[in-house]
């Protein structure tokens, strides 16, 4: 037997070994889910109370998992998923892999680096292998579902002898998402997979949460999004529907929307976005309807010319000028999307002065905050607050919020409050709105919740004169 043959033989006997090693499952709702608007059940991206508040056609979009991601840390060699869907349509401009499969990203060196993909079975359940054969060394993992099905169960396979968690550092900042209200371009059509939107590529690029709120054909500027829009407390709003919206209808809702969110966040950055020049040049009758709908959203801008924090996004580039950034004229190729987060990347940059890449920085300015959940699994939220002053490292201090959840009372447990005389302790509802406050007087503080919060998510917030330092999400339960 010649040197050849005999490695073919021994490739395939390990192949065949590892196919049959043990592979035990966790269902994915023992990990940290992102993109996921408060009192959503399961994998949808609206909550089942606003089936008789919004479109039809938007509920029923709504339960596509478009945006959401899990996140796990393992020590695996192997990572396998079990999937089922809510239709398994069959895919039409989009790949399997976008409409109805995973992919899988990793954090190294503050970079999340592509894995692999999982691809679906064109059944409702599903099974498939995303990676193997890699070295057994804890990682934390980004899952991307999928954009145009819905998810009804997950489940996350790993070697019989490795061992999964909840993420042990928020890599990933989920206060005050980014929110984007769309059409199908933003809820992902036509990309490859679910990791190349434009939406995923910023959520990774500044490790912030960003909120997915595509409904293809269906982004009409519709003011009964707000209240949700609003429900994530977000600090950016992207308003991104254009394409769908007739030039009429911008000049009639678009003021409405944008007056409705003013009513409750005052200063959060707004983005309207115009429709890109389709990139079929010589169709002059699109190419006319997409001119008035950018004319009619312009016109609107200038009307709040005096809102400093309503800013606008032209089409002119935004995807490039060599008609290769689409795959049928109108949705994006990865091409377009990487392009599209280009732009919109500058565009929060020249808001903030700055990159906002920085690894678990929830604030922007000289004082930065770190926050590592020092239990996998617990009732108890115990958190390690580095305050920062510049680079100079002032105190470390060590803060407990527990139990949370809750259906009542929340404890906070500071183990030094020396330096902390001049701080308050805010409880922040999911409007923004500050429901309770306190000085950090003492090292014990007992919160009755339920007579301050509604039934939902709020926010804990430690700040001094010079702004919040820290910020940790609270549930309420019914």
């Amino acid at each position: 037997m010649n040197k050849h043959a005999l490695l073919i033989i021994l490739s395939l006997v390990s192949s065949f070994l590892l196919k049959g090693q043990a592979i035990k499952y966790s269902d994915a709702k023992m990990f940290t889910l992102l993109g996921q608007l408060p009192h959503c059940e399961n994998y949808e991206r609206l909550p089942k109370t606003s089936e008789d508040h919004v479109p039809n056609n938007v509920f029923i979009l709504s339960k596509y998992s478009a945006g959401l991601s899990l996140r796990f840390r393992t020590n695996s060699s192997l990572i396998n998923l079990k999937w089922s869907l809510l239709n398994n349509h069959a895919a039409n401009v989009r790949t399997g892999f976008n409409q109805k499969g995973f992919d899988l990203y990793y954090y190294e060196e503050d970079k999340w680096l592509y894995t692999g993909t999982a691809t679906p079975d064109n059944l409702k359940d599903n099974e498939a292998t995303i990676i193997e054969n890699m070295p057994s060394k804890e990682r934390e993992y980004l899952l991307n579902f999928p954009l145009f099905d819905g998810v009804v169960n997950l489940e996350v396979g790993i070697d019989e002898g490795a061992d999964i968690f909840r993420p042990e550092t928020i890599i990933i900042d989920t206060i005050n998402p980014i929110v984007f209200y769309g059409t199908s371009i933003t809820q992902g059509s036509s990309a490859s997979r679910p990791g190349m939107t434009y939406c995923s590529m910023l959520m990774r690029h500044f490790n912030k949460e960003v909120i997915n709120l595509g409904f293809s054909g269906n982004g009409k500027m519709d003011i009964e999004l707000v209240e949700y829009i609003l429900s994530a407390s977000p600090s950016y709003i992207f308003l991104d529907c254009t394409p769908n919206t007739t030039a009429d209808d911008i000049r009639l809702k678009a003021p409405k929307l944008l007056d409705s969110i003013r009513s409750v966040l005052k200063e959060v950055p707004i983005f309207l976005i115009e429709t890109i020049q389709r990139e079929k040049r010589n169709d002059i009758v699109t190419q006319e309807w997409n001119l008035e709908q950018n004319i009619a959203l312009n016109e609107v801008y200038n009307t709040f010319s005096e809102d400093t924090n309503i800013h606008y996004v032209s089409s002119k580039g935004i995807i490039g000028t060599d008609l290769e950034a689409t795959t049928d004229g109108t949705h994006f190729s990865d091409l377009g999307f990487f392009r599209m987060f280009q732009t919109l990347k500058r565009e929060i940059n020249q808001i903030e002065k700055t990159d906002l890449s920085i690894d678990s920085s929830l604030f922007l300015d000289t004082i930065y905050t770190h926050i590592y959940d020092t239990i996998k699994v617990s009732s108890v939220d115990s958190l390690i607050i580095n305050f920062k002053t510049g680079v100079d490292l002032v105190k470390e201090k060590k803060i407990k919020v527990f139990p949370n959840p809750t259906n009542s009372n929340i404890n906070v447990l500071i183990d030094d409050i020396e330096d902390l005389n001049d701080h308050q302790l805010l409880i922040i509802n999911n409007l923004g709105q500050v429901v309770y406050s306190t000085k950090l007087d003492r090292t014990n503080i007992d919160i009755k919740l339920l007579e301050i919060l509604e039934p939902g998510v709020g926010y804990i917030q430690i700040k001094n004169a010079e702004g919040s330092l820290i910020s940790k999400k609270v549930i309420l339960i019914e």
